[in-house]
């Protein structure tokens, strides 16, 4: 079972009944952790929260840009007309009045209050809780043909990341092969060094050979090509478990330090070109990484 996914992808979702039309974006970038911008008209705010609830135990990580398009059916209105009456009828008294005061006869009093502030008001009608319903389905579904892109997505980062590691592990082999050359040529090389420096003095080969292979010793990088070995196996069967993306970095990172290390340590420039490849790899990984959920 392959669990590497993508943490970028892009879901979305249509769904309607009686009342309302509904669809339902997600796209999603790199993030360490769930960033949800929620894009939702201002009369639905008060599933928000609920949103954010369902999606997070969805979507886990990254930085998720939500948006919604909703629109009502020609028999459904949005607005209600409410008519202030008692506000009305202040206002017809007193401009009658008004009327009788300046024996004016001429005037249509209706049109002027209809016209006065806060006679008529319209106020939002909101959804019914079937419709509330249908948008928290719809965006669940979103998340869900997300992740769904995600998976496909992780398919190709998941062969890319192997191709990698096995790339690596191809080089560790290769650096085993020449463990015995560059012994040997690390041996004659301080034979050389010191042979440079003492010309007619006797030489305590015992005395000698010690502080050869107390050099050896320093040099040996067989503990090094052992813990990358054991990185490289724990890597590929990370790859395997869901939601890797975190561990994998933190995987990565014991791999670049044992490579740097070899690298430092070996001493001998075939080793260290294998060593230089190997890094080269490791930063595409740690680039790819960045995008495994």
């Amino acid at each position: 079972m392959i669990g590497v996914q993508s943490m970028t992808g892009y879901g979305k979702a249509m769904m309607e009944n009686q009342e309302i039309m509904v669809s339902c974006e997600m796209r999603a970038l790199n993030g360490k952790f769930l960033d949800l911008d929620i894009r939702i008209p201002k009369f639905l705010m008060e599933l928000d929260m609920e949103i954010r609830k369902n999606l997070s135990q969805k979507l886990l990580r990254g930085s998720i840009s939500v948006f919604y398009n909703i629109s009502t059916k020609p028999s459904v209105a949005l607005q209600e007309v409410r008519i202030n009456e008692a506000l009305a009828a202040d206002y017809h008294g007193k401009l009658n009045a008004l009327q009788g005061k300046l024996n004016s006869s001429h005037s249509d009093l209706f049109a002027q209050i209809i016209a006065m502030p806060d006679v008529v008001q319209t106020t939002d009608a909101g959804l019914s809780d079937e419709a509330k319903k249908l948008i928290l389905e719809c965006s669940l579904l979103a998340a869900d043909n997300l992740n769904e892109f995600r998976k496909t997505e992780g398919q190709a980062l998941y062969i890319d990341l192997l191709n990698n590691i096995e790339f690596i592990e191809e080089k560790v082999q290769k650096v085993i092969a020449l463990e015995p050359k560059r012994k040997d040529e690390l041996r004659n090389k301080i034979y050389s060094n010191l042979a440079e420096h003492i010309k007619n003095g006797e030489i305590d080969e015992s005395r000698f050979e010690q502080e050869v292979l107390y050099y050896l010793d320093k040099w040996d990088i067989a503990e090094e090509k052992t813990r990358l070995s054991q990185h490289l196996t724990y890597f590929k069967d990370t790859m395997n478990v869901q939601q890797c993306g975190k561990k994998l970095y933190f995987i990565s990172q014991e791999m670049v330090r044992e490579s740097n290390t070899m690298g430092v340590k070996s001493n001998f420039f075939e080793i260290q070109q294998h060593m230089v490849e190997v890094k080269e790899k490791l930063e595409s990984i740690k680039e790819q990484i960045l995008n495994v959920l």
